[in-house]
């Protein structure tokens, strides 16, 4: 019986152990009526119900059974994918979505990987130190998703962590040394400015510092994801982020907006943090900032492997 697999273009075929045991009883079945005697007779009968039942039992361990399947595939499902067996899928010859339809097919079909990433980051992320390398090896993978690349989350996270945590420590610095300094230049100088009026010049300055480091944040580590150098993906992520600001806005809400309003509502939020709290926002800025990173920088970059 086919089915489709979870991405465009794949197939799997479902065996039924079943239908072996039901074959090997019919077969010996033709050899009882063919022998006479009815010794002989009994023992092919024996031997056909026993090769029945053991093609029987090897269908329930290789999941053909519904009921025992759905009990493996539920266990085994965390750790991998199962692109044998049919479930939410894309049809071959079905166009592409676009827009929400096509975030919520991601969703649907990447679930249980967000829900391991999200994992995988917070357990990479608890010595601190590590948490440039964790952040980045998450973009990565997320960009594998948007991409509609084959993601085996723990193995892609770790090749991501372990390939780029050298690239990830000055990404990370730069983009939060001008969110930090920048916020409280603004803090800074705004609080003064009521007793004199010139340091609102500093304040817009500072200002206009912050808010072109949120627009640019996504595009600048979408550009690292695809293998652009530093430097030229933080030229290229200021100027697509100035360029194209709706787009570099939406990503800044949901990444720094997103977090901001979980931190703000803990412990309420723990749950929300624990499973999708830093997967499905960066999800969403990697989403809101495809079609601009392939118009401009193109996706010959992305690890296939």
């Amino acid at each position: 019986m086919a089915a489709y697999g979870k991405r465009r273009g794949g197939g799997g075929n479902v065996t039924c152990g079943y239908g072996i045991g039901k074959g090997a009883m019919i077969h010996y079945h033709r050899i009882l009526a063919a022998v006479p005697g009815v010794l002989t007779g009994g023992f092919a009968a024996g031997k056909a119900a026993g090769i029945w039942s053991k093609g029987w039992f090897l269908g329930i361990q290789r999941g053909s059974f519904p009921l025992y399947a759905d009990r493996r595939r539920g266990a085994a499902v965390f750790f991998h994918h199962d692109y044998s067996t049919p479930g939410p899928g894309v049809a071959p010859d079905a166009p592409e979505k676009t827009g929400f339809a096509r975030f919520f097919e991601i969703v649907q079909l990447e679930c249980m990987s967000l829900l391991k990433l999200n994992l995988l980051f917070l357990l990479s992320a608890l010595p601190v130190v590590t948490i440039p390398p964790a952040l980045f090896a998450m973009n990565q993978v997320v960009r594998r998703m948007v991409l509609d690349q084959p993601v085996d989350c723990f193995y892609h996270y770790r090749r991501a962590f372990r390939r780029y945590w050298r690239v990830s420590y000055p990404a990370f610095l730069a983009v939060a040394s001008a969110l930090v300094v920048s916020g409280y230049g603004m803090f800074f100088y705004l609080r003064g400015a009521g007793d004199n009026p010139l340091l609102l010049a500093p304040f817009v300055l500072c200002s206009t510092v912050f808010l072109v480091t949120c627009l640019s944040s996504a595009c600048f580590y979408g550009a690292l994801s695809l293998g652009r150098p530093l430097g030229e993906a933080l030229r290229l992520g200021v100027l697509l982020g100035v360029g194209r600001p709706l787009r570099g806005l939406a990503s800044a809400l949901c990444v720094y907006g997103l977090l901001t309003a979980a931190v703000l509502a803990f412990p309420l939020s723990a749950i929300y943090l624990i499973f999708i709290g830093f997967s499905l926002p960066c999800l969403l800025a990697n989403f809101y900032v495809r079609t601009v990173l392939k118009q401009y920088v193109g996706d010959g970059g992305a690890e296939e492997a």
